[in-house]
C-alpha cells in the first residue's frame, strides 16, 4: 500500500500548497495584516454584517424606517388590519440590510415581534398546506415578517397568501427587484398588491456617498465584534481621511458605481487588491479605470440611453428567468407573438457594440441569451425610473 505522502497526488497538493503559501495569495494576506486589516475583512457580507450591527453606519433610508415604524405602530393600536409594504431595489442596494435593521429595530421595541424569513428557502415547505383554525395564529409573536428575496422562489403568491392566512392580520414588509415585483403584479392582478411601494435608489448626492465610503472603511478595519474598537494603523492609501480627501478617486468609484452600494463595495475591494498587485503605493484613478473596463461599466449609461420599449421588455423577460441562466430565442418569440426574425434581430441589437448589454452561451445546437453579470443593477435601475416615470 501506497503511504499517503508518497501518492501522487499528495504530491500535487503539497506543491499547490507551497505555491499558495509563498505565492500571491498569502503575500496579499500578509500584507493586509501589516497594514491593519484583516483578510477576511475584504468582502461584501462582512462589510454589510458590520453596518447591520452599527445601525448609524447605515447611510440614508431614514424615510424608509420612519413608513415602516409607522405601518408596524399603527398596526399595533388595534392588530385589526393587514399591511403589506414591498421594498423594490436593484441588486445590492442594501434592501435585506434594511429589513435587518429593522427586524432588530421592532424586536428591540417589543421581543419576538418581528421576523425574518428567505422566501427561497420556503420553496416546496408549504406547497399544499392548508391554514386550518388550530394552526392559525393570533399572539403579537411573529406578526411583523419580514419577507427577503422574494424573486429568488417561482411560488411566491403561494408563500405570501399561506403566511398572510396563517394570522387573521399583519404586518408584511417583502424585498423585490424591479422585474420580479412587475412579474408578480401582471400575474396577480387580484392579490391585495401593496399599500405603499418603498422603492430604494443609489446614493445622488456626493456627502451621503462619502459617508457610505466612510462606514465601508470602518468596516475594513475595525473589528465588528467587539464594543468599543480601536482604529488600526494603516497606510495613507486605506486611511479613510486621506482618501476621502482625493477627490479625483471617489468621482471615478461613483462614476463606475453610479452610487449602487454592493457594486461600490466589490471596485473598492477589487481596486485594493490591485494597488498591491502593482505594487503601488495609494489608489489611483487608473486602477479604477482599468477594472471598470474589465467589467464592461464603460459608457453603460450612453448604452442605455433611448433603449426601446421592446429592447425593455426584452431585458426585463431576460432577467426574470431564474439565476439569470438564459432564454432561447423561441421562448421570445412565443411570449412577445414575434416572428423568428424579429427576435433575432432586436436580440442582435442588443449584443451590438452600441449598446453591449447582453451575450449569448451556446449548450449544445441551443442558444442561450442573458444580461452581462455585471450590467444588471443598470439595467434594473432603468427599469425602476421606466416605473418612477408611468406613475
Amino acid at each position: 500500500m501506497i503511504k499517503l505522502k508518497d501518492s501522487e497526488k499528495f504530491k500535487i497538493f503539497e506543491d499547490a500548497f507551497k505555491e499558495a503559501k509563498e505565492g500571491e495569495l498569502y503575500k496579499y494576506d500578509e500584507w493586509l495584516k501589516k497594514n491593519g486589516v484583516k483578510p477576511n475583512a475584504l468582502n461584501p457580507y462582512h462589510i454589510f454584517s458590520f453596518i447591520r450591527a452599527n445601525s448609524d453606519k447605515m447611510i440614508g433610508n431614514e424615510e424608509f424606517i420612519t413608513k415602516i415604524g409607522k405601518y408596524i405602530g399603527h398596526f399595533l393600536k388595534d392588530m385589526d388590519k393587514t399591511y403589506h409594504i414591498p421594498i423594490i431595489g436593484v441588486r445590492g442596494s442594501g434592501k435585506t440590510l434594511l429589513m435587518r435593521i429593522t427586524e432588530n429595530f421592532t424586536n428591540s421595541v417589543e421581543t419576538n415581534l418581528a421576523r425574518m424569513i428567505n422566501a427561497d428557502e420556503l420553496d416546496g415547505i408549504i406547497r399544499g398546506k392548508i391554514v386550518s383554525a388550530e394552526n392559525k395564529q393570533t399572539s403579537k409573536r411573529g406578526a411583523i415578517t419580514f419577507l427577503d428575496n422574494c424573486e429568488k422562489t417561482r411560488e411566491i403568491k403561494e408563500i405570501l397568501e399561506y403566511t398572510i392566512k396563517l394570522r387573521d392580520n399583519g404586518v408584511y414588509i417583502t424585498s423585490w427587484t424591479p422585474e420580479s415585483w412587475i412579474e408578480f403584479t401582471n400575474k396577480n392582478k387580484d392579490f391585495p398588491i401593496a399599500n405603499e411601494k418603498l422603492v430604494m435608489l443609489p446614493f445622488e448626492d456626493n456627502l451621503n456617498f462619502q459617508n457610505f465610503l466612510e462606514s465601508v472603511f470602518t468596516a475594513l478595519t475595525i473589528d465588528k465584534r467587539i464594543n468599543t474598537p480601536e482604529l488600526y494603523p494603516f497606510p495613507d492609501f486605506l486611511n479613510a481621511t486621506e482618501f476621502l480627501a482625493k477627490d479625483e478617486f471617489q468621482t471615478k468609484i461613483y462614476e463606475f458605481s453610479h452610487g449602487f452600494p454592493l457594486l461600490t463595495i466589490e471596485l473598492l475591494l477589487e481596486s485594493i487588491k490591485q494597488t498591491f498587485l502593482n505594487d503601488k503605493k495609494e489608489l489611483d484613478k487608473e486602477i479604477i479605470e482599468t477594472i471598470a473596463k474589465k467589467k464592461g461599466l464603460y459608457d453603460i449609461e450612453e448604452r442605455l440611453k433611448d433603449i426601446s420599449s421592446q429592447h425593455l421588455l426584452i431585458l426585463i423577460r431576460l432577467l426574470q428567468e431564474e439565476k439569470n441562466k438564459g432564454i432561447r430565442p423561441m421562448e421570445l418569440v412565443k411570449e412577445f407573438s414575434l416572428d423568428k426574425s424579429t427576435i433575432a434581430y432586436h436580440l442582435k441589437e442588443l449584443m451590438k457594440e452600441k449598446r453591449n448589454l447582453i451575450e449569448v452561451n451556446k449548450i449544445g445546437k441551443s442558444s442561450y441569451y442573458k444580461i452581462k453579470e455585471n450590467l444588471i443593477p443598470f439595467i434594473q435601475q432603468k427599469i425602476i425610473e421606466e416605473m418612477i416615470e408611468k406613475k
